[in-house]
């Protein structure tokens, strides 16, 4: 899976994803300044620093982590999230809403999920016939993330399965309608537990100084915490309490990243596609069977999730027996 080799490199990626989600709604800078100013999000005085801080070549601003975590929940933070938890090995998908026809969300999962399916295969397309006007490696990282998005639209869609068989037997669901603060203190209290843990480690830790430590201990709600230094946090962390509690407090839940083989096969296109079509039809078949009843137990969603983590599987060998992708891209520790 694609990760980057350097802080510096992730920290550009997350806020170029962030730069461009902003883009994408249009929201610019100084109107969402204007607009967390008036609803009381916590954001600095200066519409110019702030705009500064959004830009990702900048080397000299940085978002501080409450700020970070308002933009997010002010936009559409998906492909944000998608670039934080990739590095971390993690899938990312949204916590079901309470919903009354659970069943007509899961026909959406599944339709989001073949949709995202589609767009890989016709990415995959255009990277061995070399129409994508992107560069070959730039391709090749597009066609990493698209694969990326395809496993989250999958525990997506295991996550919709477990609210639509909970409707079915009548428990009880939780909605996600929390107020930002709330949502925002528990995160950051999971944060400040973090930073006390390595506070104590002393001289062991050398990642994180102990003036970075100290000043973002000392400040209220975190507030001296930059966003590289959040991603270095979340990176050291190897419970991943913090980024479980960054991603609920979005409204997200974390799932792990299947390890999978990224070594081609001596099979050609069309047996590939074979097994990938053959896989997704028992992904089919083994869900029909745990809905048929509307319950569903521990042990039943397990066996989907290998099903899942099967097709996933083929989908990967596909695309390294197409030799789009001529070796896996691996990353070291920062």
């Amino acid at each position: 899976m694609l990760t980057w080799t350097t802080l510096d490199e992730w920290h550009y990626q997350v806020s170029l994803q962030l730069r461009t989600a902003l883009n994408s709604c249009g929201r610019k800078a100084a109107a969402l300044h204007r607009e967390m100013l008036q609803k009381g999000r916590p954001v600095r005085a200066s519409a110019g620093s702030f705009q500064n801080a959004l830009t990702p070549s900048t080397d000299t601003h940085h978002l501080r982590l409450d700020e970070f975590w308002s933009v997010l929940d002010l936009i559409d933070n998906r492909p944000v999230l998608h670039s934080i938890c990739r590095q971390l090995d993690l899938l990312i998908a949204p916590l079901p809403r309470v919903s009354e026809d659970p069943q007509a969300d899961l026909l959406g999962a599944f339709s989001d999920r073949n949709g995202e399916l589609a767009e890989t295969q016709h990415l995959l397309v255009s990277v061995i016939n070399r129409t994508t006007k992107e560069s070959v490696d730039g391709a090749r990282h597009s066609l990493l993330r698209e694969i990326y998005e395809d496993f989250c639209e999958s525990l997506s869609l295991l996550f919709k399965l477990e609210q639509a068989c909970l409707a079915g037997q009548g428990s009880k669901l939780v909605g996600g309608d929390a107020d930002w603060r709330q949502r925002y203190e528990v995160f950051q209290h999971s944060v400040h537990a973090k930073l006390q843990d390595f506070k104590q480690q002393g001289s062991s830790l050398e990642d994180l100084s102990s003036r970075v430590l100290k000043a973002a201990l000392e400040s209220d709600g975190c507030t001296q915490l930059s966003v590289p230094n959040f991603l270095k946090l979340l990176f050291l962390d190897q419970s991943r309490s913090v980024a479980k509690a960054f991603a609920e407090s979005l409204g997200y839940r974390l799932g792990p990243l299947p390890i999978l083989d990224w070594q081609p096969e001596r099979q050609d296109l069309i047996q590939s596609y074979s097994q990938l079509e053959s896989r997704q039809a028992d992904t089919a078949e083994k869900i029909s069977n745990a809905l048929r009843d509307r319950q569903i137990t521990q042990a039943e969603l397990s066996e989907i999730y290998q099903e899942l983590v099967d097709e996933h599987q083929a989908q990967v060998s596909l695309v390294m027996n197409s030799g789009a992708l001529p070796h896996r891209a691996k990353r070291e520790d920062f």
